[in-house]
């Protein structure tokens, strides 16, 4: 392999790792706001709720 970093080329890097996952791509809760993978349609209802917020609507 030919060196070209005298070109200002150089080895793509993988960008830095997190321990985060971006919350943006998740859907937000109706009831709390919380962005997670747990936030979904439950059985029943047609929002988006957190475990918590569902638990509480349903009383359990």
């Amino acid at each position: 392999m030919t060196d070209l970093t005298a070109f200002g080329v150089t080895e793509p890097q993988d960008p830095p790792a997190t321990d985060e996952e971006p919350t943006s791509r998740w859907p937000e809760c109706v009831g709390c706001g919380q962005r997670s993978r747990d936030v979904r349609e439950r059985l029943g209802q047609s929002i988006a709720l957190c475990p918590d917020c569902f638990r509480d609507r349903e009383g359990l």
